[in-house]
């Protein structure tokens, strides 16, 4: 849905349509999957953030994901008792959430130094690797760190590399998927 929301506005797409287009693929994404809470929390979310500029109002993720949660346990409450509701909806609220300031602790040093003209010719693998892990990592650690006590409370167990494996195969699933 990003991709699309992101390819219609540099395509100079109309407004209605930079509204459709990510909600349909949302939606075609969410039928494809079975409707499960993490597709049908994901297309709740991407329909308040699309329409949000229709309304006049401001596209806050935090507020979509609080109304999704809301939304389905209006539906079905049982909901709550299932440990890919909380799952879902602690990562997401782990990525929102604990994301920045784990992302600040980390990096703080490298965003500080970004304050500064480097030459537009560093283009070397540590560079390129270091804005990598600024991107990816905070977003990693902040859904496991949200996500390990229910780990613990619904299987007993934790996996430590999770947060790692994370960097690697996110960046990779779009591809797997679109082949």
């Amino acid at each position: 849905a990003a991709a699309t929301a992101w390819a219609l506005a540099r395509l100079g797409a109309c407004r209605a349509l930079r509204t459709a287009g990510p909600l349909l693929v949302a939606a075609g994404y969410a039928a494809a999957s079975g409707f499960g809470v993490p597709s049908r929390r994901a297309l709740v979310a991407v329909a308040l953030l699309s329409l949000a500029p229709l309304f006049r109002r401001r596209a806050d993720p935090l507020h979509a994901l609080h109304l999704a949660a809301g939304l389905l346990l209006g539906i079905r409450p049982a909901v709550l008792e299932e440990a890919g509701f909380q799952l879902s909806f602690a990562a997401v609220l782990g990525i929102l959430r604990l994301s920045p300031a784990i992302g600040d602790l980390l990096f703080a040093r490298r965003r500080f130094l970004r304050r500064f003209p480097i030459p537009a010719a560093d283009r070397s693998l540590r560079r390129r690797l270091g804005d990598l892990l600024e991107r990816g990592l905070p977003a990693a650690l902040g859904a496991f760190a949200a996500t390990v006590p229910l780990l613990l409370f619904h299987f007993g167990t934790v996996s430590p590399v999770t947060p790692l494996a994370n960097l690697l195969v996110v960046p990779a699933t779009p591809a797997a998927r679109a082949a």
